[in-house]
């Protein structure tokens, strides 16, 4: 699902349209990538004729003198997917006052097979040779389990989960799971934004921004329709613990 999440992002990016428009170009793997994809999924036509409102259709009405490029682009090839072992001692990388650290961290110390490893962003402890090893994007949290290592809060909480608390994350209900998802989502692309401009301030973690009244209101408000929408019972799962509620407490 990875693929198709990024596939329609990137497919954009790859028009001439953004080229002409902004001068920007993506590399020879990313469209390789893109074209791979395309080849297997017969529904990806979708991404380039929907009756005028497919992404390449809208983009070429932006720019209708852009061209696409001709020229071939350089294949790499494929080497096998490295083979994963798992240690079952999962070390959480991150700083105990990261609120998004910390609900993996808690988790893993509830599963009973982990905790947190101090990683000091204040001295630049993510820009480490080992830790870029692990997490390029050089953020916490990332996690290590044996040869697996991770970043991003949600996904962190899906493994240890699946791995070792599956109750928190049943895979076996979907339709539990999906609203799961949608809450940890929902938080971290609605709330977050909000809880970075008024209590991140308070951490000194952001600049105050230029109506404080303006974003304490609209965190209240994000905050408020998040509770309403997914608190009905005691937790978001119901009377149950699931892994939405290590991501927002």
């Amino acid at each position: 699902i990875a693929d198709f999440k990024a596939v329609p992002l990137l497919i954009a990016a790859m028009q001439p349209a953004v080229k002409a428009k902004i001068g920007l170009t993506v590399s020879d793997r990313v469209k390789q990538y893109v074209d791979d994809f395309c080849a297997v999924v017969p529904s990806s036509k979708m991404l380039q004729s929907a009756g005028g409102y497919s992404i390449a259709e809208f983009l070429a009405g932006k720019a209708p003198e852009a061209k696409a490029a001709t020229t071939r682009y350089t294949k790499v090839q494929y080497s096998d997917a490295p083979r994963l072992r798992l240690a079952g001692e999962v070390k959480v990388f991150g700083m105990p006052v990261s609120q998004n650290v910390m609900g993996p961290v808690l988790l893993a110390m509830e599963s009973g097979k982990g905790a947190m490893e101090m990683c000091n962003i204040m001295e630049g402890a993510q820009n480490k040779p080992e830790f870029l090893a692990m997490n390029p994007f050089h953020h916490i949290p990332t996690m290590k389990d044996g040869s697996v290592a991770i970043g991003e809060s949600n996904a962190i909480l899906r493994y240890i989960a699946m791995k070792y608390k599956p109750q928190y994350y049943p895979v076996w209900d979907p339709a539990l799971c999906a609203m799961i998802d949608f809450a940890m989502d929902s938080f971290s692309n609605e709330v977050y934004k909000a809880h970075h401009d008024t209590i991140y301030v308070v951490f000194e973690f952001a600049q105050a921004p230029a109506d404080q009244a303006a974003a304490n209101k609209t965190y209240t408000e994000k905050l408020d329709t998040w509770a309403t929408h997914f608190l009905k019972g005691k937790f978001v799962g119901g009377d149950k613990l699931t892994i939405a509620d290590f991501k927002a407490v």
